[in-house]
């Protein structure tokens, strides 16, 4: 995981936890695209407090998606609008914001 300060909870409103407006989920990962890269490739969009592809614990292969979380949820946008639907490694990656 890559991270560049410590990632803030969310609150909790009546109706349980807020959907945090600067967490992208991004899915239709590349195997090999790693969590560097994923940094690497959206930091231009915002400064990025963490970036992470989600591992299997047993045998450390990718699940196929992973996390960004920006500091403003315009930046979030910024990425969203500017990254979805594009090719990263040898697939097109989907992304929503994190529920």
């Amino acid at each position: 995981t890559f991270t560049t300060s410590q990632t803030a909870t969310q609150s909790a409103g009546p109706e349980g936890p807020l959907v945090d407006p600067c967490n992208l989920f991004i899915k239709n990962l590349d195997a090999n695209i790693t969590s560097k890269d994923l940094f690497n490739h959206f930091r231009e969009y915002g400064r990025i407090i963490s970036a992470r592809i989600m591992r299997d614990q047993e045998t450390n292969t990718s699940k196929g998606f992973g996390f960004v979380r920006y500091t403003t949820a315009e930046e979030t946008d910024r990425a969203k609008q500017s990254m979805n639907n594009k090719t990263l490694g040898t697939k097109q990656i989907d992304m929503s914001c994190n529920t």
